[in-house]
């Protein structure tokens, strides 16, 4: 697998690939982009830097980006039709050499969104403003952990909800069949030796991405609404 990862990504820039060794958890693919240049391109107090990047790194990131998820896309459709599981990324990290490091979440097909771009420039603008702090974070997260779980659960909640409609018109449809059936249906439960639950699938929603984590060196988050460019109370 590793060589065939390595073969797939060969024609946009040199691969490596680190594993996920046993104990240490459920595996997380993450995919990083290591972006170095020799003459610094990210403060935008520094003309030379500021010219740099809005001369290049713009349309750099949104070629590489559109390569790498087509890429993603259709090794993951290869697999598909050979059988095998397909290789699925939860996040593409940004290093930005020692400047900053930005984590993206993917769309559902592992791809990488269209406005990752933009929001890179914006972490960029923001941080040239001060707006996360005096230090700078170790890692700009979109969107922050917490905001992905809350949408998460919401998106379970509605698909619970939705079940629940489901079997509650199905269980009227049952009752207007008359009351025999009501009864021999409550005796066939009750003899029963175990209920069946109906399974809720893993819920997929549409990412809002405007709330990100602000995570610092020494382990604490701090979220942070891009829109408003404040940190949250």
């Amino acid at each position: 697998m590793i060589a065939g990862i390595k073969r797939s990504y060969s024609y946009v820039a040199p691969t490596t690939v680190a594993t996920h060794e046993p104990g240490e958890g459920p595996a997380r693919n993450v995919m990083r982009f290591r972006i170095r240049l020799h003459r610094p391109y990210w403060d935008k107090s520094y003309p030379d830097a500021e010219k740099l990047w809005s001369g290049m790194m713009p349309t750099w990131l949104r070629n590489m980006f559109y390569k790498v998820s087509s890429t993603i896309v259709a090794a993951a459709k290869v697999s598909r039709r050979q059988g095998e599981p397909a290789l699925e990324y939860a996040w593409v990290e940004l290093e930005f050499g020692d400047n900053a490091l930005v984590a993206v979440k993917t769309a559902d097909d592992s791809s990488i969104p269209e406005e990752a771009v933009g929001w890179v420039e914006r972490v960029r603008d923001l941080m040239g403003e001060g707006a996360f702090g005096d230090e700078p974070p170790v890692c700009v997260r979109i969107p922050s952990l917490a905001s992905l779980e809350r949408q998460r659960a919401l998106a379970l909640a509605e698909l619970e909800a939705a079940a629940a409609t489901k079997a509650d018109a199905a269980s009227g449809d049952d009752a207007a069949d008359g009351d025999v059936e009501i009864v021999e249906a409550v005796e066939a439960a009750e003899t029963a030796e175990a209920a069946e639950v109906p399974s809720i699938e893993e819920p997929k929603f549409a990412v809002d991405y405007t709330v990100w984590g602000i995570e610092a060196a020494d382990g604490g988050v701090r979220e942070f609404d891009s829109g408003a460019a404040a940190f949250l109370s």
